[in-house]
């Protein structure tokens, strides 16, 4: 029986036909008048008839692939000839306008299956599947990569890469292009340009980011309540709440109190407190929660349905031993001993006290 396989050009590659389990998938969609001229011009894998064959079948994937490829490449095509095809120049060190970035866009949008000519004559029959697959395979994807990057280097004016070697130059070359990117979507989506460092400071490359980004985190964490307000106030000022605190890992108090701070008094502003009682220390308020809980404060009941459902979690209840009043002298002799500056007024202790935390123990609990 005569299997259809899939026709893309260089899609399977790596896949073979025989045994009993081959691994090149099977074509299922049929390809419609444009869609074979458009793989035929992309790729140079024609018939006697000059194009694609008509008659071959694409798997899912790939159909979808190019449907889209093509679809994107059509409305680009569209747009260029609205426009005029008009390209800015993003390098500013560079006075000349590249207006090849509508055919380097098609070879970008197809970056997963294009190798030209010049890459697929450099490919070795050994990444089919022979023992050095590992090291051929490495090298085609680095000549694919150089290839792309040099596509994105000239769309931008910037020098095309001639040695791999030169790592230093290679990375801020990349840089460069990332900035570039960044600078054309930013006119696309009229955000205005608003420079905060000296125009001779150095780029840092994205190996040099991480590190950055993860020391400040490390300082964020570090740091005490209101110094951690402050240096939250060094978010980018696009963000909102919800992004401060997934990035900082903070408390929506934080996150709102930085908003409120950095729009009255601008960037790593010292949080005050205008209202007449302090501000209690978050880390004091839990640790006040945990007090109660203690067994020597409180106690478990014996009975394992009288329970109280806190956020639809089942949470036992407990009755307290001593009284507030006692339960607060034992909580100030407690800071007291380990020479903390932190205080609590005793109506605010026994505000924090525990959902499940009773004071009056019930007549049909017998105490032993």
């Amino acid at each position: 029986m005569l299997i259809d396989w899939c026709a893309h050009p260089v899609a399977h590659l790596s896949t073979t036909k025989l045994g009993c389990r081959p691994s090149h998938p099977r074509g299922d969609r049929r390809l419609h008048a444009e869609l074979p001229r458009h793989i035929s011009e992309t790729y140079g894998m024609i018939d006697e008839t000059g194009q694609f064959l008509t008659g071959y079948l694409l798997c899912r994937i790939c159909y979808e692939k190019e449907y889209a490829i093509y679809n994107a490449t059509k409305s680009h095509q569209q747009n260029m000839g609205e426009y005029g095809g008009e390209v800015m120049d993003v390098d500013d060190e560079n006075t000349e306008n590249p207006r090849q970035l509508h055919s380097t866009t098609n070879d970008l949008s197809m970056a997963d299956y294009q190798m030209n000519e010049k890459l697929e004559s450099s490919t070795p029959e050994s990444f089919t599947g022979s023992e050095d697959s590992d090291d051929s395979e490495h090298g085609y994807r680095q000549q694919q990569a150089k290839h792309i990057l040099n596509k994105v280097f000239q769309a931008l004016s910037i020098t095309p890469i001639l040695d791999t070697r030169n790592t230093g130059a290679l990375k801020r070359d990349v840089t460069r292009a990332i900035q570039g990117i960044r600078k054309l979507a930013d006119e696309l989506c009229h955000v205005p340009s608003t420079k905060t460092l000296k125009s001779n400071v150095t780029l840092l490359t994205t190996e040099e980011n991480e590190p950055l980004i993860d020391g400040l985190k490390r300082l964020f964490d570090s740091s005490d309540y209101d110094d951690q307000v402050r240096l939250l106030t060094l978010s980018p000022p696009t963000w909102g709440r919800v992004q401060i605190e997934n990035f900082f890992f903070c408390n929506e108090w934080q996150s709102r109190r930085t908003l409120e701070i950095r729009g009255s008094f601008g960037i790593l502003a010292t949080p005050t407190n205008f209202s007449g009682n302090p501000r209690i220390n978050p880390l004091l308020v839990d640790e006040i929660q945990a007090f109660y809980q203690e067994d020597i404060i409180s106690r478990q009941t014996s009975n394992k349905k009288d329970v109280i459902h806190v956020k639809k979690q089942p949470i036992p209840v407990r009755f307290m031993n001593f009284t507030v009043g006692q339960a607060y002298a034992a909580f100030l002799k407690k800071l007291k001993d380990r020479d903390s500056l932190e205080s609590v007024s005793r109506g605010m202790f026994y505000s924090l006290k525990p959902k499940c935390v009773k004071i009056l123990t019930p007549q049909d609990v017998r105490l032993l």
